[in-house]
């Protein structure tokens, strides 16, 4: 994710709306571009291509104006338009007063019908109708975390009060509900959208690099963390890396990245549950949990009995902390409480933990258990569950 307009308005591509842009700096004798050599390094590489283009131009002498939303929309039909597939666009609400005075008064439902006619494919992210902001910049996400959830979170004037609507340089806000798709809010509300939330969270103590913070970089234990608490947690981890005064990547913040890369590595790799042999008291095709398909899932027999105890014997004695778990969600997000049990030397069931929602992922750690036998309970589910994936594992923090 590219931010290739911040609200100071100047531009990483050479755009035909503002002088204020690459086009005048001395880098590559003012023929260079930023957002083209990102976005064809992403396709050399097979990673997903998104830009930011902040609503908020401090520099724009039109912010404040209706022509402004003309402006916006000429610089937004150039990212679209000319670097291929885009895969996300991220808003977010800065809106601060123009050199008139006046606050702009932004044209979304204008910018969203643009998008969806020149990068149908792709997803617009916080100030938009496809992934949210999960309302904290911490990192750390909810612990019931419902993709599914009333359409008045999707009023734009409500997201606008919670999206970054203001100047902030440290990612120290909080605007975290807890509960957002509980029975009780799906009952009472109008209609429901599948509304999945995005953790964003700095590398370093701001947003923007300093040499005075390489010391305060987040070490790769803290991005286990957050890893574990977003991604985790039902969401999508936005992980902001500022570059440096060269435009590069700082080495402190490449080393952090790198022990983090080996962490998850050396975390994730072996599925300790494979090889296990799996049944069920009324599941359908249990087996299909170890397949490492998401399209493949379990699911129970009676539409009247949503629950079900899905018991594991392992090839043989593992050690393991962490349980992975994840839904199909091509058929919604159902799973709304569970356990992880084990069986111990006196023959007895001991409840290792308990969580409620899954979505596309869910990661729990757990002081570390040796044993054989577990056993996965689905104690509630909205729906039959539909269990893709189960998986144990062993992080050991370096």
């Amino acid at each position: 994710m590219l931010t290739a307009k911040h609200h100071d308005g100047f531009c990483l591509w050479p755009t035909k709306t503002t002088a204020h842009s690459v086009k005048s700096s001395n880098w590559q004798d003012g023929k260079g571009d930023v957002v083209k050599a990102v976005a064809e390094s992403c396709s050399r590489n097979s990673i997903g291509f998104g830009i930011y283009l902040s609503p908020w131009d401090r520099n724009a002498k039109n912010y404040g104006t209706d022509a402004y939303n003309d402006f916006f929309v000429d610089q937004l039909t150039e990212l679209l338009t000319q670097y291929g597939q885009v895969d996300e666009v991220w808003f977010d609400g800065a809106c601060g007063e123009g050199a008139n005075g006046r606050k702009q008064e932004y044209d979304f439902m204008r910018w969203y019908k643009l998008i969806r006619e020149l990068q149908p494919q792709a997803v617009i992210a916080i100030m938009g109708p496809d992934v949210r902001w999960v309302g904290t910049e911490t990192g750390v996400g909810r612990f019931t975390e419902w993709s599914v959830i009333p359409t008045d979170h999707l009023d734009l004037q409500e997201i606008a009060g919670r999206s970054q609507n203001d100047l902030i340089f440290k990612p120290q806000r909080d605007l975290m509900e807890e509960d957002l798709g509980s029975r009780e809010k799906v009952y009472s509300a109008k209609g429901l959208v599948w509304y999945p939330a995005e953790t964003d969270v700095s590398i370093r103590p701001g947003w923007f690099y300093r040499e005075s913070e390489n010391n305060q970089v987040k070490t790769p234990l803290q991005l286990m963390d957050i890893y574990f608490t977003s991604v985790g947690m039902n969401s999508v981890l936005l992980l902001n890396i500022p570059p440096d005064k060269n435009g590069l990547i700082s080495e402190f913040d490449v080393i952090s990245l790198m022990g983090f890369n080996s962490l998850l590595d050396k975390t994730f790799t072996k599925n300790l549950a494979k090889g296990a042999t799996i049944s069920s008291n009324n599941g359908i095709n249990p087996d299909l949990m170890l397949d490492n398909n998401l399209k493949t899932f379990f699911t129970t027999k009676s539409e009247s009995d949503t629950s079900t105890i899905i018991d594991i014997l392992l090839p043989e004695i593992r050690t393991f902390n962490v349980l992975s778990l994840q839904e199909n969600i091509a058929v919604g997000q159902r799973v709304e409480d569970f356990c992880l049990e084990y069986r111990d030397r006196n023959n007895d069931w001991i409840q290792i933990i308990t969580g409620t929602t899954i979505g596309h992922k869910r990661l729990l750690r757990f002081d570390e258990i040796t044993a054989r036998e577990l056993r996965l309970k689905v104690l509630s589910s909205r729906l039959n569950p539909t269990i893709s994936e189960f998986g144990i594992f062993y992080y050991q923090p370096e």
